[in-house]
């Protein structure tokens, strides 16, 4: 299981996405700076800032067999518990699709719990639970969808909190982005001047 929200402080993401946004500004062709400086802020921002990050509905699930491991299991007699008592199983995965920059979910948000939200693993764009059962135990869909459930609404208030971070990051992003763009507005008429001087212009 992945541990989410929980590898990256806050603070080391946002000067790392604010460094992004400024160097993007250095890297802007020149010419490119006579564009209208609105559009100009929010095509940075945009392409160096995170967005919202947004939870889509389970896709089907997956179910397949497996081998379970029965030693921890207190309803299977194992005589031996030193090695693996490999048992039938089912497995089933759920994929939760979700829109938004995929490393967020490693990003410790300001607000937030000693018990962060788990998934088995995170793609780019799908979040995969994955819940075993041994075969010989009474399944019940519905009980394996309120699993999926009420795992999907311990992951809802860290949602919550990280869009909240992103919104300031953003707005952190374009404020520094702006200043960024004037100077160097700034810099290149003052470059363009002294060239006219030296000319004779």
């Amino acid at each position: 299981m992945a541990l989410l929200f929980s590898k990256i402080d806050l603070a080391v993401y946002a000067e790392r996405i604010v460094s992004n946004g400024l160097a993007a500004v250095d890297t802007l062709p020149s010419a490119e700076l006579t564009s209208e400086e609105d559009a100009l802020v929010t095509r940075i921002t945009d392409l160096t800032a995170p967005r919202r990050l947004v939870i889509g509905e389970p896709l089907d699930p997956h179910v397949e067999d497996c081998q379970l491991d029965a030693r921890q299991d207190p309803m299977h007699l194992i005589v031996n518990r030193s090695h693996p008592a490999l048992i039938p199983g089912i497995r089933v995965i759920y994929g939760v699709p979700f829109e938004g920059a995929k490393d967020l979910f490693d990003v410790r948000p300001t607000g937030f719990t000693l018990n962060p939200p788990a998934v088995a693993a995170v793609s780019d764009s799908i979040l995969t639970y994955i819940y075993e059962y041994f075969a010989d135990a009474k399944l019940q869909a519905d009980a394996i969808k309120a699993r999926l459930r009420q795992d999907i609404a311990a992951l809802s208030p860290w949602i919550g909190w990280i869009n909240h971070d992103v919104d300031e990051l953003r707005r952190t992003v374009e404020q520094r982005v702006r200043v960024a763009l004037q100077r160097r507005k700034s810099g290149l008429a003052q470059a363009q001047r002294l060239a006219q001087e030296l000319r004779g212009e």
